[in-house]
């Protein structure tokens, strides 16, 4: 281990490549790393490391919502209601409320 004021650039970069390629954490995850190291150098070590601000921030992936079809969500509801009580029927209480109130009186 060496100490922050020591480390190099390269040293830098490879920690952040290092959680991206190595433990494939989230973009988000990735830039707040970064945010950290720049934290550290500009406000605690009051070291300005211009390279730093250089490094690239990761972009977030774009994800396309999934949408059901009429078909899809029909099947969906009838699903549900197959393993629902029958209309009527008395179904359990889900919370123990009612015994915990009744156990203090």
């Amino acid at each position: 281990m060496r100490h922050p004021r020591d480390m190099a650039a390269g040293d830098v970069e490879a920690y952040l490549a290092m959680l991206a390629n190595e433990r494939r954490v989230s973009a988000s995850t990735h830039n707040q790393a970064l945010s950290a190291l720049l934290f550290l150098y500009r406000e605690v070590l009051q070291i300005h490391l211009p390279w730093l601000t250089e490094i690239g921030r990761p972009q977030v992936k774009r994800r396309i919502p999934s949408v059901f079809t009429p078909a899809r969500g029909t099947a969906l509801v009838r699903a549900v209601d197959a393993q629902s009580p029958a209309p009527g029927a008395t179904a359990k209480p889900l919370s123990a409320g009612p015994m915990l109130k009744a156990g203090f009186q």
